[in-house]
């Protein structure tokens, strides 16, 4: 095992031994990592998500933080696409990874908690409770956070049902046809090819 590789492991250990009840041994966490790290960066939300499904009912919310932790450690830029994976894959773990995701990326943690809010909208209030017990001075951030994303499944659940405008006029909108069309004219002519050109 290479440094590099060894430093993963041993964060995915320290990290799920912070945040989860140490159902997974030490070696089904290594196996959790070096799948997800085998995995293309744009192939690890996917990883993490059939990792978390084929796992125990017991295990699911433990496999859910050791591979979302192995996929952030290994491909940094997948922090909301492996968060959304592993909350969708097991919405129980929400409240867990919520607290890893901000103990591993504490910049990220309005992105975090926006991420968590729209890949479990049930559990928001939780997730915004959650985030600012580890950082209060951002509670109003991730308050906001949370209204935003809940807005945006109503702007889209109204949008998704009605017709453009409607959801925000209550009504229905129209569109009449232009009666006859007129046809495009010609905007561009040849130098010294336009007949009706007065000398």
């Amino acid at each position: 095992m290479n440094l590099k590789n060894f430093a993963i492991t041993a964060s995915v250990l320290a990290v799920s031994a912070v945040t989860t009840s140490a159902a997974l041994s030490s070696a089904q966490v290594a196996d959790i990592t070096r799948q997800v790290k085998s995995a293309k960066t744009a192939e690890a939300p996917a990883m993490v998500s059939k990792l978390v499904t084929a796992a125990s009912k017991e295990d699911k919310a433990d496999t859910a933080v050791a591979a979302f932790v192995a996929a952030f450690k290994s491909h940094p830029a997948t922090l909301t696409t492996g968060l959304t994976s592993a909350i969708q894959a097991s919405p129980e773990a929400t409240e867990k990874l919520v607290e890893t995701a901000i103990h591993l990326a504490p910049n990220s943690s309005a992105t975090i908690v926006r991420t968590a809010a729209d890949a479990n909208p049930e559990q928001a209030q939780a997730i915004r409770s959650v985030a600012s017990k580890l950082d209060p001075k951002k509670a109003t951030v991730f308050e906001r956070e949370v209204a935003a994303s809940s807005a945006s499944r109503r702007t889209a659940g109204a949008s998704a049902t009605a017709p453009v405008g409607g959801a925000f006029a209550g009504g229905t909108v129209v569109v009449t046809p232009l009666p006859n069309p007129v046809a495009p004219t010609q905007v561009y002519a040849q130098p010294g090819g336009d007949p009706r050109r007065q000398p």
